[in-house]
């Protein structure tokens, strides 16, 4: 017999019924609830619903295979099999998920970087290159830039300093090293 969907009202539920809300199974309670009689539906994932007079709901009849079930249980295997099966592929997918989002991180700084050094090498290249200062060549020792000095009476005096070389900017000889 094919599934057919129909539009059923609380007196034509019945158990086994798959809903549309999922294709979960249905668990028909009948009901009377402060002064309220109806059918509470009672899902697989543990949501209930009351339909009282007047509501309808769509659902699944016939074939079995027609809508299929949230939870599938296979043969040999228990409920608690299947929910512990669940949770650790849940548990699986929320770690596949954070590393994704890891590695999404990691690949988004290494474009940073790659694109604040474009862009250093591009504000260098219109730049042009730095220095040589005047009297630059004077002021290097040792590798190092020296220290200007003012001296009382007039001039400056350039301290090396790494080694603490003086000169007076007037093309002393280099220190040897």
């Amino acid at each position: 017999m094919p599934a057919e969907m129909l539009r059923v009202g609380p007196s034509e539920i019945r158990r086994g019924d798959r809903t549309l809300r999922g294709g979960t199974q249905v668990e028909v309670i009948d009901m009377l609830v402060a002064g309220l009689t109806g059918k509470m539906l009672r899902f697989d994932n543990g949501s209930t619903y009351l339909l009282r007079s007047g509501d309808e709901l769509q659902v699944w009849r016939g074939a079995e295979d027609a809508a299929p079930a949230r939870r599938v249980i296979p043969a040999g295997r228990t409920a608690a099999d299947v929910a512990a099966a669940q949770a650790w592929n849940s548990t699986r997918q929320l770690g596949e998920r954070a590393e994704r989002h890891s590695q999404a991180a990691i690949e988004m700084w290494a474009r940073r970087r790659r694109r604040f050094a474009a862009a250093r090498a591009q504000r260098s290249e219109q730049s042009g290159p730095r220095g040589p200062y005047p009297g630059e060549e004077q002021m290097l020792h040792c590798g190092n830039r020296m220290r200007p000095q003012p001296v009382q009476g007039g001039g400056v005096l350039y301290t090396c300093n790494r080694c603490g070389h003086l000169s007076t900017g007037s093309g002393d000889p280099p220190h040897p090293q």
